[in-house]
């Protein structure tokens, strides 16, 4: 519910591995920003997200564009539903655990 009525999430975590809340936000549709963690250069890469790169005037910049500009915002969401649809959908990956688990048994 936090998801579908925020404007935007922005992570302030220094270093992270691949935050689970930046999985929820894509998944519902939630603009995503980060401070400073771009895991494998993959907001910037598929546009799915923002991230400053530690740079507090950067991150202030694009959080009022994407509440400033509904179209850049949706744009940006648009992306990050599909790449979590094709990377993260629990379908998905229980495929790829019976197919690893069949891999391994035999």
């Amino acid at each position: 519910n936090y998801y579908y009525r925020a404007k935007a999430l922005v992570l302030t975590s220094d270093s992270e591995g691949l935050p689970n809340v930046m999985i929820e936000a894509f998944m519902y549709a939630t603009p995503f920003i980060s401070f400073r963690i771009d895991p494998d250069d993959m907001l910037k890469r598929n546009k799915i997200g923002m991230c400053a790169q530690g740079d507090f005037n950067v991150l202030v910049e694009y959080l009022r564009s994407l509440l400033a500009n509904e179209e850049i915002a949706n744009q940006y969401v648009e992306n990050a539903l599909i790449f979590a649809k094709n990377n993260f959908d629990m379908k998905k990956i229980v495929v790829q655990y019976e197919d690893m688990f069949s891999h391994l048994a035999s």
